[in-house]
């Protein structure tokens, strides 16, 4: 698992999203006394100060007191009085947050009262507050940004309105202000930052020392029994050194090899194998050695003794030495030649079965070509850029086959709608118009018996729904259609645009594609529709 953080709040995100109420916990006890150390310092100091009040500005000393004694400093004592109490943990970022901004504020008040030219320092102990608070008292960067962001503005507020100070000293000041808000949002992100993946870090090593103390455990109970239960199972069990030499094996690793123990001991894996299939099983085994990482499922084909060719299907991983040094390979294999024969003939049927799938498309289509010479060329011409929209989308050879089979039929309903009105060259009537759109409806009812590995008739079905929900026959919405509908969608509106009709003559594929992108995200998928353009604008596609 790799650690995933917010790059913004910086909280754990994605697979590590887990990590983030322990880390809040963890955090919250680790800092504790440091933020209590650091609120009684604050305002300790901010106290202190109140000694430079009396001797540069004696006329207002009281009401700097004021501010230090009776709002400030109480409150940051309030703030560490709080720490001691139970919803403090809860609420710790929020109120640390709090004692931040009127510990600054403070400030501001001050600035805004002092007489010139005394008020124009004073900005240094706003600069001091930036410091204590990005940096000392464990805020997290989120919350220390905005009670920072927030005070240079009530300071800029104060300079420039309230206690106007001289635009050379207010132009030095803001850029102080700015460049230690900088580096404090610096300093904040980079403390909250190894924190976190300091606890990440920490908690790996915990659970994959717990793995490794319960594998420990298993293994040494295994150690113990394992030779005399290998011996009595049914699957193959082996050990082999690092060139490929069998070291130790249970005997229904003869009985599927159909050799003695005697002729199997210290015999190379490559006896069994011709060089090409030796070679995948040294580049697996490599592989293995090279990234540690055990290798499940992995099957090659054997030659047993007696000459008869068998499937085995292995389980291989690394042997090491109680120094940890890699020694060999061991695994469990298993004759998985029945299994190995029932899927061939699985895929024997599946290839006759889109076979047959096929030969049926092919007559529904000639039917259409015979009837309605328009629709089964655009039915063509669709099924091209569908497939070729699955292909730039990276689907499977499985699904771009299948989406382009959809294709060619997916106004196959259109055999139910009369010729006149499909060949209509003025516009439809809303009733001829409403017999049209029957033929999604009439597709799908052809087609909802045929066995195939597609879901052909649910493509065909849904192929003029909307991603809105405008569309038609079900008003489906996003995700409710077909990835396959909604690429045929696109192919088929634009391939219907960018064709001659007998009711108008083509608006040609600029316009097309124009459609596309002003109706994504409203009609069409925008992926799909983004693959589409992209096929066309970047790849110089054509409709055949």
């Amino acid at each position: 698992m790799n650690m995933k953080l917010n790059p913004f709040t910086l909280k754990f995100s994605g697979e590590s999203s887990g990590f983030e109420e322990p880390f809040l916990r963890d955090y919250y006890l680790s800092s504790l006394n440091h933020v209590r150390v650091l609120l009684l310092l604050g305002a300790i100091l901010y106290a202190a100060f109140g000694i430079l009040d009396m001797l540069v500005m004696p006329q207002k000393m009281f009401v700097m007191w004021f501010i230090r004694f009776i709002v400030v400093g109480p409150g940051l004592v309030s703030v560490l009085l709080l720490s001691f109490s139970r919803i403090f943990e809860k609420y710790m970022q929020r109120v640390l947050a709090f004692a931040y901004f009127i510990a600054g504020t403070g400030i501001i008040c001050m600035i805004a009262i002092a007489p010139a030219p005394v008020s124009y320092s004073y900005y240094a102990g706003l600069m001091l507050v930036f410091i204590w608070g990005y940096t000392l008292i464990r805020l997290f960067f989120i919350w220390a940004c905005l009670a920072g962001w927030v005070m240079v503005i009530l300071y800029g507020i104060t300079a420039v309105w309230i206690n106007p100070t001289p635009h050379s000293v207010l132009i030095s000041n803001f850029f102080f202000f700015f460049s230690a808000n900088f580096m404090g949002m610096i300093a904040c992100y980079a403390i909250e930052f190894y924190a976190r993946r300091d606890f990440f870090l920490n908690k790996r090593l915990e659970i994959e020392g717990e793995n490794i103390g319960r594998m420990n455990v298993v293994l040494r109970e295994s150690e113990e029994k394992y030779r005399s239960i290998l011996e009595n199972i049914r699957d193959g069990y082996f050990e082999v050194d690092l060139t490929g030499n069998f070291t130790f094996f249970n005997n229904s690793l003869c009985r599927i090899t159909g050799y003695s123990k005697e002729e199997l001991s210290g015999v190379n894996y490559k006896k069994f194998s011709d060089e090409r299939t030796s070679d995948k099983v040294f580049q697996a085994f490599n592989k293995i050695y090279k990234t540690g990482v055990p290798n499940e499922g992995f099957d090659w084909p054997i030659m047993r003794k007696d000459g008869m060719k068998r499937y085995i299907e292995a389980s291989v991983s690394l042997r090491k030495d109680s120094s940890d040094k890699i020694i060999g390979f061991r695994g469990i294999l298993r004759d998985s030649t029945e299994r190995k024969q029932a899927e061939m003939e699985l895929q024997q049927i599946l290839e006759s079965l889109k076979n047959a799938v096929g030969t049926t498309i092919q007559v529904l289509v000639a039917a259409l070509e015979t009837r309605d010479p328009y629709t089964a060329d655009h039915q063509f011409r669709a099924a091209h850029l569908a497939g070729a929209i699955a292909v730039e989308l990276g689907l499977p050879g499985d699904k771009v086959e299948g989406i382009r089979m959809a294709g060619r039929i997916h106004d196959i309903g259109k055999l139910s709608v009369p010729a006149e009105i499909l060949n209509k060259a003025a516009k439809l009537t809303d009733v001829e118009f409403s017999m049209i759109k029957q033929h999604a409806h009439s597709g799908y009812e052809m087609l909802k018996n045929v066995e195939s590995p597609w879901p052909l008739a649910q493509i065909v079905y849904q192929h003029h729904e909307r991603i809105n929900g405008t569309g038609y026959p079900l008003n489906l919405k996003e995700d409710e259609i077909l990835l396959e509908s909604r690429i045929l969608a696109v192919a088929d509106v634009v391939e219907a645009m960018a064709s001659h009709r007998p009711y108008r003559p083509a608006l040609g594929i600029k316009m097309a594609l124009e459609e596309v992108e002003k109706n994504k995200r409203i009609l069409y998928d925008e992926v799909v529709a983004d693959a589409c353009l992209k096929l066309f604008r970047e790849k110089n596609y054509q409709l055949p």
